[in-house]
């Protein structure tokens, strides 16, 4: 992303992409890691819904009485699931374990609705180095029982962070 580009010779990014459609586009480098996993509280089996947009994929499925007041709301359509086994999905703090990585500054965190499921397995990385975090939350239901911008403003402030801002 755009806003990253002046830190581009000073990160590591490690991303998670559990999309396979997506995941076969990306290359890792000695900078950029990606992993084809799904991060969430605990290591569980979970269930994928890949959408036809694949940017609006989730383990949530889409609230179409909500959405289907809007244009172009079949992008939300489910085309597949994938059903990802405990081995595949597991909190980021075990993943981190796992991967000898210790040294975590800043997280953004966009998983199409369970943004919370993910910081609370993230909370040795959190407690230990975080210093700020980029999460993607909604006011409403676009997926079906998904937590919502109050649920992570008070999971976060419980760890002392307060909200800097919205982007839209």
């Amino acid at each position: 992303e755009s806003e990253w580009e002046e830190l581009v010779d000073h990160i590591r990014v490690i991303g998670f992409e559990p999309d396979k459609r997506q995941f076969a586009k990306l290359q890792s480098t000695d900078r950029i890691l990606y992993l084809n996993n799904i991060v969430s509280s605990r290591s569980e089996s979970i269930r994928f819904n890949v959408s036809r947009d694949p940017g609006k994929s989730s383990i949530f499925e889409p609230n179409r009485g909500f959405l289907d007041e809007f244009p172009n709301a079949d992008r939300y359509d489910i085309v597949d699931t994938v059903e990802f086994g405990a081995d595949l999905v597991d909190s980021l703090d075990n993943i981190l374990e796992k991967n000898e990585i210790d040294d975590v500054d800043f997280l953004k965190i966009d998983t199409q609705g369970s943004e919370l499921a993910v910081l609370q397995g993230s909370e040795e990385c959190i407690d230990d180095s975080l210093l700020g975090l980029k999460v993607e939350v909604e006011f409403v239901e676009i997926y079906k029982k998904q937590p919502l911008f109050h649920d992570v403003d008070q999971f976060l402030r419980e760890r002392a962070f307060n909200l800097g801002g919205f982007n839209w």
